[in-house]
């Protein structure tokens, strides 16, 4: 029996910037209130509204929302609330704040929610292939996107008014304005019945409110660690973000003064491309890296100086400690993980992005020294150091993870399942030989390098990582865009008909993963043939849903081809044998990551960032380490490979 459970949404007014500020600050903002709580047993839908609360709309028909306002029915969620019952939202982090911070404040006979009642419906979505947004879901399941009228009115009710729509509501007629606060409500109520309808959907699939129990456990103490925050660095932070801020006005210096004055800053993306095309004979229509880096036969100058600056201004990895120092007064930031965010699983993390840490190829010895060297944190000190290193950026992304610290009185331990991806494709492919390489510790990557530069290239060699590149960009049947990106974060240079060569080798040396593209590829084309949503298995027991499989027609590098695309919701994606292989892929490396972090919750450890095929958790002996790593490198039944976790002790986040 599925137990009872009610589904809430808020609509919210504030004058701070949510994207801006993150969740948290924005529930503690003076100015944030509950307009709407939507609510919902999972048969009759309410709304509670509080307008009357704002002085511009104070003549508002009272009588008119006594209709939506339900006491009755308010002190059942309550009640449902106190005793422990399960609350489904959209966005659990966004409604837990709101509720607890500022909803049981306007409404002090609300009881407090704890996060292990919470249930994410975006987690429901994701795994019925709907996407990520309500507005995904509803085009997904019902054909039906969100309500555009009730948007629009979201904007205006939800945000600061300027003078001129104040002016409109204190002059506006009764009817009218009542008019547009009932179509208001009637949104709330949407989103609440919209929401419902995916529980309904996925409890009808899966006879239960999650998916397995493992995935409730990691999804409600993902949840946890939103809200207890990680410790940070706060003066490191602050000093990269010093730093970040001057590099990036360097950088805008340096673009003024090669287009005599015409160009403010790097990031002016449609006034720096106006201007290498009719400045500097540009003829592309974009400045993304991808492009950038195809650009070997562009001649000029000026515009290859500029182009380089373009291409090198990757501050988005000192531009993440700009967005930590802003939000760690208190020595701690939420990493707003997004558990199961997408079709395979995987998490994400919004606001910080702490899953996606530049990877770094700087020494970490380097690194180390370097903070270590920092003492009394003055400013100028790092500059000078950060200057006089031979890449700015790969230094900064490497000070970057040594931001996030353990607890006061822990360490971290740091475990990386080697080569995760590599090992479970070789066990789906069957492929004999991979697999017995890995029992026997042969280094693929190396082996590959050796095969394509004919001589032995062993671990420690920078060549190693080419072979790395190759062999895990070649396994889910990558291009040469996909391949140069690759490469590009190792700084390795390589042209495209090199690439070719890779590609050439790689499936030469790997014939039964090429195979096993070919028959998630036949799958695909059944399911377009049948007109049915592709619904493939994994060995975990995990469903892959691929929603109106469609064949496009697109233009590119090689002329006009035909594509299979499946439903995003709000769009459609590319995918072929390949993009299925690396889903079912990452998506078992996502459930061994699951079966790991809910046999250490159960033993009362918090894992402070899962990310990818990494974990890192606070621990504070050896006992501890001892015991984590035991769990670690245990093997949930469905799975029988060779597994191998490394891991290291450190004071800081790193690599």
């Amino acid at each position: 029996m599925i137990e009872k459970s009610y589904t809430i949404d808020f609509e919210t007014y504030s004058e701070s910037n949510l994207k801006k500020l993150g969740a948290l600050a924005y529930s503690k903002h003076p100015t944030t209130r509950v307009l709407m709580l939507g609510f919902s047993d999972g048969t009759d839908i309410h709304v509670e509204e509080s307008f009357v609360q704002q002085s511009y709309y104070s003549q508002l028909n009272k009588k008119m929302l006594k209709k939506y306002n339900n006491p009755k029915e308010l002190e059942k969620l309550y009640k449902h609330i106190k005793s422990g019952g399960t609350i489904i939202a959209f966005n659990t982090l966004f409604e837990y704040y709101m509720w607890n911070n500022v909803y049981v404040k306007q409404f002090p006979k609300a009881p407090k929610l704890k996060y292990d009642q919470l249930l994410d419906a975006r987690v429901m979505s994701v795994r019925l292939g709907a996407g990520g947004s309500l507005e995904s879901s509803g085009m997904a399941l019902l054909k039906e996107g969100k309500d555009v009228y009730g948007k629009v009115l979201m904007y205006k009710y939800c945000k600061p008014l300027t003078k001129k729509m104040i002016k409109e509501i204190e002059t506006s007629s009764k009817p009218i304005l009542t008019e547009e606060i009932e179509a208001f409500i009637k949104y709330c109520a949407r989103d609440i019945e919209l929401t419902n309808f995916i529980v309904k959907t996925f409890t009808d699939r899966y006879k239960s409110l999650y998916y397995t129990e493992e995935d409730k456990l990691v999804e409600q103490h993902t949840l946890k660690v939103n809200i207890e925050q990680v410790r940070i660095d706060v003066k490191l932070a602050k000093l990269l973000a010093y730093f970040y801020e001057l590099l990036k006005k360097y950088n805008n210096k340096v673009v003024n003064k090669l287009t005599g004055g015409k160009i403010d800053s790097i990031n002016q993306h449609e006034a720096l491309l106006k201007f290498l095309k009719t400045e500097c004979e540009y003829k592309k229509n974009s400045l993304g890296k991808e492009v950038i880096r195809g650009l070997r036969n562009y001649k000029n100058k000026l515009g290859n100086k500029i182009l380089e600056l373009r291409a090198g201004n990757n501050v988005t990895k000192l531009a993440k400690c700009a967005y930590i120092a802003e939000r760690c007064g208190e020595g701690r930031i939420s990493p707003e993980f997004v558990f199961h965010s997408t079709l395979t699983g995987r998490f994400v993390s919004r606001g910080s992005n702490m899953l996606n840490f530049a990877r770094p190829a700087t020494d970490k010895e380097y690194t180390n020294k370097l903070i270590k060297e920092i003492t009394d944190y003055k400013p100028l000190d790092l500059v000078k150091k950060l200057k006089s290193a031979s890449n700015i950026q790969d230094l900064g992304a490497n000070l970057v993870r040594k931001v996030v610290i353990p607890e006061e009185g822990h360490k971290f331990l740091i475990a990386d399942y080697s080569q995760v991806e590599r090992r479970l494709l070789c066990l789906e492919a069957d492929f004999k030989t991979a697999i017995n390489k890995h029992k026997n510790g042969v280094c693929e990557y190396s082996q590959f390098a050796s095969k394509y530069f004919n001589e032995d290239i062993v671990k420690g060699d920078p060549r190693r990582n080419f072979g790395k590149v190759a062999v895990l960009q070649g396994g889910y049947a990558g291009g040469a865009p996909a391949f140069k990106g690759e490469f590009e974060k190792f700084n390795i240079d390589i042209s495209n008909s090199e690439i070719k060569n890779v590609v050439r080798l790689y499936r030469d040396m790997n014939k039964p993963i090429v195979t096993y593209w070919a028959k998630q590829q036949d799958k695909l084309m059944r399911a377009l043939g049948q007109k049915k949503p592709l619904i493939i298995k994994t060995i975990s027991g995990r469903e892959l849903i691929y929603r109106d499989l469609q064949l496009r027609k697109t233009t590119g590098i090689y002329g006009d081809y035909t594509y299979v695309s499946y439903s995003t919701g709000i769009g459609y994606k590319k995918l072929h044998g390949g993009i299925l292989t690396g889903h079912i892929i990452q998506s078992i490396a996502r459930d061994l990551l699951i079966f790991h972090m809910a046999e250490l919750i159960k033993l009362g450890y918090t894992i402070t960032l899962p990310v990818h095929d990494e974990v890192v958790i606070n621990i504070k002996n050896k006992k501890e380490e001892t015991e984590i790593m035991k769990v670690l490198n245990k093997l949930p039944k469905w799975l029988d490979y060779h597994h191998n976790v490394e891991y290291s002790i450190a004071d800081r986040y790193g690599k």
